[in-house]
Order: structure tokens, then C-alpha cells, then sequence
């Protein structure tokens, strides 16, 4: 979660799992090769496409803490290579031993806004002061790149909260608050292009095909302007705009991470007005051309919609706040597929091997079968925290209100288990 959806979540609150068994992981059917990750989650969302899915499995259940790190909360953990990559809230990105919990190396940085990213060697994350890049194996940083060197507003220069996706040795961004989705060099930490987009970028952009897709908030910090948000298609060479999608209303806002599967783009927008029902929507737009294929609602209440959707298998799986559910639609068509009782679900849920992994406001942890949305387990943490992240076996999450990473797997043979 970044750090702007963080605290619109909070202003707006003031008014997943068990694989099946051994053969059902095997009849699952897998997401295409670009849009999943075999093993491991090495961005925000598990991959470039932010499909918030991937083939590889969490823990079958019955669960319980393998280990737990002490990060200071931050946001959605990233893993690679059996390493786990985890930004801190006051600034702080760590490396631990994904098996054992063991911290590999930790450095500071100015505020950690965003998920990590990694790839080829570099771990790269947003933060009060721009983008910053680090050695993957050593913690040593590499470079540093600011976006905006002048303050806008109140906001300080250089402020990133969209996390980072890296495709082809180019790290693709948003600038967060002040607006706009940049490209640099992953090697050097030089600018190849920027675009501006109407209003900010906290949205983490998805990345399939030589095409960027990034959603924006209705104007830039600290400006007045119509309330019209957009979902951008922007060529990945250029930066020059393919397609805009655009939404209208007293209060419209697209913050979710757009997913993108099969050709088709799956994007969330509502209504920010405090107060006042969101008219939460989940908009299917056509890849190519970005039409609109169909709408659904997304969910009521002002912290359901800023979900993002995970797309599996013919499925889009959202979470509602104020709805207290799981729900899952044809991806063809937006009919609902089955619905599932759960808490406050205020963080994207993700799905691995056929199961969906959600944790709600009381910070309960909840594995769900993607295909009939029948529980399998859940396991309480006890508090805000991110979404999670699933890799090897394990799903990781981090808490907000104790500060702690947790690694959560099977419960060992003989132990007594949290279920």
C-alpha cells in the first residue's frame, strides 16, 4: 500500500491460504508466461502486468508464524531469489533469508514510499525524495534520481509513491502526488522519458506488450481543476500516449494499480467525496484501444474501491470495505461469480495456485478457493496491514500497528497451529 492510499484509507475509515491439495494445484489453470512469476513476487503485485497472480503456491494449512522481522511497518513485501525485500515506514529497506527470517543487510534512505522492485541485480523503491536503487546482494546504493527538484505546494521535491515495475532494463514509475509516469535507466539512473498525466500518479503503472498503463487522480497537488480521472496507455519506448481512458464525476479518482490480462486492462475508480457513497465501478477496457468492454460495481463504501483487481484463470477477484467481501466476476463479461463474507477488506488480495489471499481491517488473514470462494483458513495478525505477498509456500505481510514482517507457512508436524 502507498503511502497516499494509506492515509486516504484512514480519513475514510474515521466516517489468501491454503493451495487446494497437490492435484488441484495441478489442475489449476496458469496465467500466461508474461503476466506470472513461477516462483517468487519480484514487484508490487507479483509482475509486470500487476495481475495480483501468479503460479507459484502458498502454505496448504493449518498455518502458523514461521518468523517474524521488525521493520517499522511499510509497505507490500517483494520477493526474489529466496530473498525478501521489505520498505520500512521510517525509511528503512531490509534483506531477509525468505527460509529463515534472517536479516541479510538493511539501509536508510529518505522515507520509503512505495514497494520495492527488483531485477538484474538492483532493488529500486520510492521514497520522500525521489527514486532510489540499491546493490540486490549488499544493501549499497547505486543512485539516486529525483523526479520534481522543486517543492509543489506543501509537498518536499521529489516525493515517489507508485511503486516501481522494471521490464527490459527500464523502470517504469509514477511521480505520485505532483503527476506524471516516468522511465529510467536501470544501470544508470537516467531519465529516458517522461509524460504528464492530468492530475497525480500514485497509481503503480503495469507494464505488458511495449505498453505502460498507469492510472491518475484527478489534478496535481495543491491545483483546482475539473474532477476527471484517466487510465493512460503510453508507449514503452516513447513515452508517447496511445489512449485515454477518462471518468467524470463530483469527486472521480482512479488510485488502484490497473491490471492487465488476455487484452484486457481492469481498472477501479469511485468517487472520493468524503461522506457520500463511492460509486465504486471496476471498468474493463480493451488493451488495444481502451474501450470499454464493461463496468461492475466494485463495491460500496470509500475503502472498497481503492482495490486493485486480481485477474486469474477467467476471474477478477476484488475486495469491498464497506461490503465485508470477496467477490469474483467473469472477466468476460462482469457477472458475479460467487461472494465470500470476510472483514473490512482495505488491501488488494492476491491469488497463488488457485487460492485467493486477503487480509481485512482487523488484520485477519483469510485463504479462500479462487474457484468457488469456499474458506480454507484464516490467521489473525492483529492489525492494519499490507497486502500480501505469496512465494515458495509462504505469504508475507507487513503490520502497521506492531511494526513486525510476518512469514506465515505451514504449521510444523506436532506444533500447535493458528487457524
Amino acid at each position: 500500500m502507498n503511502t497516499m492510499r494509506f492515509l486516504v484509507t484512514l480519513v475514510s475509515l474515521i466516517i489468501c491460504l491454503a493451495t487446494a491439495s497437490s492435484a488441484t494445484a495441478q489442475n489449476a489453470t496458469p496465467v500466461a508466461p508474461e503476466q506470472a512469476t513461477e516462483e517468487g513476487a519480484p514487484f508490487y503485485r507479483g509482475n509486470a502486468a500487476r495481475t495480483g497472480a501468479t503460479a507459484d503456491h502458498g502454505p496448504a494449512g493449518p498455518v502458523a508464524v514461521a518468523w517474524t522481522a521488525r521493520t517499522g511497518g511499510g509497505q507490500s513485501p517483494a520477493v526474489d531469489d529466496g530473498v525478501v525485500y521489505v520498505s520500512g515506514s521510517a525509511g528503512n529497506l531490509s534483506a531477509f533469508d525468505a527460509a529463515t527470517g534472517e536479516e541479510l543487510w538493511s539501509t536508510r534512505h529518505q522515507g520509503s514510499a512505495s514497494a520495492p522492485a527488483v531485477a538484474d541485480g538492483f532493488v529500486v523503491v520510492g521514497g520522500g525524495e525521489g527514486l532510489f536503487a540499491f546493490d540486490a546482494a549488499t544493501g549499497e546504493q547505486r543512485w539516486h534520481y529525483v523526479p520534481n527538484p522543486e517543492p509543489v505546494g506543501e509537498l518536499p521535491p521529489g516525493i515517489v509513491d507508485s511503486s516501481p515495475v522494471i521490464v527490459g532494463g527500464i523502470i517504469y514509475v509514477g511521480d505520485g502526488p505532483i503527476g506524471g509516469l516516468f522511465a529510467v535507466d536501470l544501470a544508470t539512473g537516467e531519465l529516458r522519458w517522461r509524460f504528464e498525466t492530468e492530475g497525480g500518479s500514485p497509481s503503480s503503472p503495469a507494464v505488458v506488450d511495449g505498453v505502460v498503463y498507469i492510472a491518475s487522480d484527478p489534478q496535481p497537488y495543491g491545483e483546482t481543476q475539473d474532477w476527471t480521472a484517466n487510465v493512460y496507455a503510453v508507449d514503452a519506448d516513447t513515452g508517447s500516449e496511445i489512449w485515454r481512458f477518462a471518468v467524470e464525476g463530483e469527486a472521480a479518482s482512479f488510485t488502484t494499480s490497473p491490471a492487465v490480462v488476455d487484452g484486457v486492462v481492469y481498472a477501479t475508480s469511485m468517487d472520493v467525496t468524503i461522506g457520500a457513497p463511492s460509486n465504486a465501478v471496476l471498468h474493463a477496457l480493451e488493451a488495444m484501444s481502451g474501450e470499454e468492454l464493461w463496468q461492475a460495481e466494485a463495491g460500496g463504501g470509500e475503502v472498497g474501491a481503492y482495490l486493485s483487481a486480481s485477474v486469474d484463470d477467467g476471474r477478477v477477484i476484488v475486495g469491498t470495505g464497506s461490503d465485508n467481501a470477496l467477490v469474483a466476476l467473469d472477466a468476460k463479461t462482469g457477472e458475479e461469480l460467487w461472494r465470500h463474507p470476510a472483514g473490512s477488506i482495505v488491501e488488494s488480495p492476491v491469488i497463488a495456485g488457485g487460492v485467493v489471499y486477503a487480509s481485512d481491517l482487523a488484520g485477519t488473514l483469510s485463504a479462500v478457493d479462487a474457484s468457488t470462494g469456499e474458506e480454507r483458513w484464516t490467521f489473525s495478525v492483529n492489525g492494519f496491514t499490507t497486502s500480501p505477498t505469496v512465494a515458495g509456500g509462504m505469504v508475507y505481510i507487513q503490520n502497521w500497528d506492531d511494526g513486525l514482517l510476518y512469514a506465515i507457512g505451514d504449521a510444523p508436524a506436532g506444533a500447535t497451529p493458528v487457524a
